[in-house]
């Protein structure tokens, strides 16, 4: 199960959500907050955390799948997820 975070923004600030989840949302005041729990959930899922700007676009991607509990950045244009053909 690869549930990727998302850390996006929202009527009520930001908030974190989990691909393929029916309704799992959480808000938060401030980017920062949301960013701080997407982490949290992705290393401890060892999924994807994205996180997109104020305008939606991604601005960052990070991999948490490793199991050393530290993520593992790609850029914001790698054109991201499935393709697994390295590119540290």
């Amino acid at each position: 199960m690869n549930r990727t975070v998302h850390v996006l923004p929202a009527d009520r600030g930001w908030a974190v959500t989990v691909e393929d989840t029916d309704g799992a949302t959480s808000h938060y005041p401030s980017q920062e907050e949301a960013v701080a729990a997407g982490r949290e959930k992705a290393s401890k899922d060892r999924v994807e955390l994205v996180i997109h700007g104020p305008d939606g676009q991604i601005q960052q991607r990070t991999r948490y799948d490793s199991g050393d509990g530290h993520g593992h950045e790609g850029d914001a244009g790698d054109g991201g997820g499935d393709g697994g053909d390295g590119g540290d």
